[in-house]
């Protein structure tokens, strides 16, 4: 056992199971004498899509991606860099020295985990830093739809003035406006000073069934709409 997964599951209230044979397993328990048992993970023990936020992009959802294409995002704006067939083509093109050198070197199985390792467990999350390439540092993405076992799906919203009734549909908080001050107001259900209450399109769709979603739609609200607005979940 590693020291890792020494660290990652001292205290931990499930232990870890080793394998002692091919199909033989046991669980045990790493416990420091004196100091309970765990039961929130540590962040080391999270995976990445528990650990890190979905990703925005610029002038589109991830949902407007084609459906089975890799893409490469800049770091920086937020835009397409490059669009691959999938993570190998993706891996060897920005890695244009070493990628298609590193990968000959291992098995099928282990050239699914290396760029599992690397790609496939960000895909549309924000890592901090971004994949680093030889091409420089990105982040990855793809139609959620192709994305098994992701739990996370990209949520558009309703961003409604208040002092008007005027609302506009937006695929994301990069739309809407300036991101940070669009997810701050939307976690803290929060009105800017200019008026606006921004709202997750499940919770407005479900107050307000007569609206549509599409980027850019417009709605109207009136007084008494206005007066009994919803709140999103507290994230």
């Amino acid at each position: 056992m590693s020291v890792g997964s020494v660290r990652n599951n001292m205290n931990w209230h499930k232990g870890v199971t080793i394998s002692k044979g091919k199909e033989e397993k046991s669980v045990i328990y790493l416990k420091e004498k004196g100091v309970p048992f765990r039961y929130e993970q540590i962040n080391s023990q999270l995976k990445p899509k528990d650990k890190y936020s979905l990703i925005e992009l610029k002038n589109k959802s991830l949902y407007d991606l084609k459906p089975g294409e890799v893409y490469a995002i800049n770091t920086e704006n937020f835009e397409v860099f490059g669009v691959y067939k999938n993570q190998r083509e993706l891996w060897m093109n920005l890695n244009p020295k070493s990628g298609a050198a590193d990968l000959e070197k291992l098995s099928l199985d282990r050239q699914r985990s290396y760029l599992d390792n690397r790609i496939g467990r960000y895909f549309n999350l924000v890592k901090p830093g971004g994949i680093s390439t030889e091409l420089g540092n990105f982040y990855v993405c793809r139609h959620p739809d192709y994305l098994p076992g992701l739990t996370k799906k990209a949520l558009g919203l309703f961003a409604v003035n208040t002092l008007t009734g005027l609302t506009q549909y937006f695929a994301n908080n990069y739309q809407a406006g300036n991101r940070g001050t669009v997810r701050r107001n939307r976690n803290n259900n929060t009105i800017t000073k200019d008026g606006i209450k921004y709202i997750n399109e499940d919770i407005f769709i479900e107050f307000f069934p007569e609206a549509f979603i599409k980027v850019g739609a417009t709605f109207k609200l009136n007084k008494e709409q206005l007066a009994n607005l919803p709140d999103n979940p507290k994230s």
